[in-house]
Formats: C-alpha cells, structure tokens, sequence
C-alpha cells in the first residue's frame, strides 16, 4: 500500500515536474521575444503564463517588462506590484515600481519601494539620491495640498546628508537640503546651508533665488535686499530666470517699505 502511495507521489511530481520544465522553456522563449522586440508576442505569452502560474514572481516580472515596452504604464504597475509581493526581495522589480509610482505622482509609495532597495545597497550614491528625490517630491506634494509634509522632508534631508557625508564637495545635496530646511521654515539653517552651495554654485541662480528668500526671513533687511539685487543683476541676463525679475524688485521694494515703517 505505502509503496503504491510512494509511486503515486513521485509520478504526480513528475507531472508538475515536466509541467513546470515547458512552463520555464516557454518563459524562456517570450523572454527571447521581448529581447528581439517581438513585445506584443511576448506580452500575450507571459499574460497566458500568469494565468497558470500566479504564484510565479518571475512571470510576472517579465510581464511588466513587456508592458513597459509596450507603454502600458497601468498594467506594467499592476504586473510589478504582483512580483514584489511574491517576491519581497527583488529589488529591481521595487526599483521599477518605484520609477512607476513616481510617474504617477506618488512619491511617499515610491519612497517606500526604494527604502528596501536603498537598505541592500547603502554605499549606493544613485541609489540614495533617487530616494531622497522622492521623499523631497513628496513633500513639496503634501505642503501644496495642505497634507503632512515634515515626516518626508526630514527624510529627504537624511538622504542629502548621506550623500554628503560620502562626497562634502557634493553640491546639489546641499542645494536639497537648504530647499528642504525652507519647506520646513527653518530659515537660519537654510540661509546657512544655500549660502554654502551658493559659494560653490554661484552660476546657479535658482540657489541665489532661493538663498534670498531664506534671507528675509533669516537675515536682516539689508542683506536680503542685497541678495536679491544680486539675483537681478544676473537674471537679467538669463532668458530662464528673467521672469522672475518683476518678483525679485516687488521684494525689494516689501523689504524697503517694511524698513521705513
């Protein structure tokens, strides 16, 4: 009986077996596809294979792969978030995740995809301004509409940091925590900290915009009208921030009228 039993199991194996065995040669082959462009040959084959194997991650990978060739951002989002939660640790299926999330606007959700991949690789400089990009989106998101935006941009700032612990002469880092020390009206540290990258950067006048602006509020009157004059003077001279003229002077002349009285 037990040996019919014993028999039983390993022919049912062998069956599950073989079955898995044409299952992998045929993920083999839409993978040789989607490598050939063949996208849409390749998409229907892995949409066939996730039918009969949802618990295969690596399917479901290949799958989203194929939906990002074909610009099918939806379903590629879907087929992703089926592989991480089959797979915790594949860390390049959160990483695209990620990427997609942003996409979407969903900066705080793509943070938390990356927080793992960041996690696996700590000496990632790439891999650690990608994260600190998309705390620092997501809380300039949440300011905008009113939501809780501190928790996301002291994360933002942890990142900035990192980087700059790694490479001191790192200066768009110190330019991302200044913006950031601004979101959370810490003028004094952000006046501190764009003076900095504005020493570095001077040719960057988004660093000198936002340096004045950090000024009225850290600094006396004077040294912001000062720093403003500067931006003018430059801005002038530069189709993209000469636009921003108009503001800078209406400061000038708040700050002046504010001084008087």
């Amino acid at each position: 009986m037990r040996s019919r039993v014993l028999a039983a199991l390993l022919l049912a194996t062998l069956f599950v077996s073989t079955d898995f065995a044409r299952a992998d040669e045929r993920l083999d082959e839409a993978v040789r596809k989607l490598e050939k462009g063949d996208v849409a040959a390749a998409r229907a084959e892995l949409e066939a294979l996730a039918k009969e194997r949802p618990a295969d991650a690596m399917v479901y990978y290949h799958l989203g792969s194929a939906c990002v060739l074909a610009n099918d951002f939806s379903a590629a989002k879907k087929a992703f978030e089926r592989t991480v939660k089959l797979d915790p640790g594949n860390m390049e299926a959160r990483r695209v995740l990620a990427s997609l999330l942003s996409r979407e606007g969903k900066h705080e959700a793509a943070a938390k995809q990356l927080e793992p991949v960041v996690q696996a690789s700590p000496g990632d400089a790439k891999l650690i301004a990608e994260l600190g990009t998309e705390y620092a989106r997501a809380a300039q998101a949440a300011r905008q509409s009113g939501g809780k935006h501190r928790e996301c941009a002291e994360k933002a700032i942890a990142c900035y940091r990192k980087l700059l612990d790694a490479d001191p002469e790192f200066a768009p880092a110190l330019y991302n925590i200044g913006t950031m020390q601004s979101l959370l009206e810490r003028w004094e540290e952000a006046e501190a900290t764009l003076a900095s990258y504005v020493e570095k950067k001077p040719e960057d006048l988004a660093g000198l915009y936002n340096l004045a602006v950090a000024r009225e509020h850290a600094c006396p009157a004077e040294r912001a009208i000062e720093t403003w004059q500067v931006f003018i003077a430059k801005a002038k001279a530069d189709p993209k921030f000469k636009r921003d003229v108009p503001f800078a002077e209406r400061r000038i002349k708040a700050l002046k009228a504010a001084k008087k009285s």
